[in-house]
């Protein structure tokens, strides 16, 4: 890795490859040349495109404590609003009439109000 102030070439930087993890790190060369699958193993490992030092073993367990994921939430159910004790119902108990709702339902199944319409 460089240090301050100097700027390192690309083929000089390095990483130990005791702080990588085992899958970031390749140790073979293959390729498929004319139906043939040629291998061979490099003087250096190779790092993948994406490789970042995640493993630290000399510094202390808090350092180098993983960070856990963001589960992202469960997607919730729209509820209807609760009653209240003595509040009038506004909601009629005929099922034949349809629902008196401003809302139209395009393409999709969406229902949108009229000023996203």
């Amino acid at each position: 890795m460089p240090y301050r102030g100097k700027i390192a070439r690309y083929n000089q930087q390095t990483v130990c490859e005791r702080h990588l993890e085992s899958h970031l790190v390749t140790k073979t060369w293959t390729a498929h040349y004319n139906g043939n699958v040629l291998m061979s193993v490099p003087r250096r490992a190779s790092l993948a495109c994406d490789a970042v030092p995640t493993v630290f073993p000399d510094c202390p367990p808090y350092l180098s404590k993983r960070s856990t994921t963001v589960k992202r939430p469960a997607e919730r159910q729209l509820l209807a609003p609760a009653k209240r004790k003595g509040a009038p119902s506004s909601v009629s108990n005929n099922d034949d009439d349809p629902p008196n709702c401003h809302m139209s339902c395009d393409q999709g199944g969406y229902l949108y109000p009229p000023w996203l319409r």
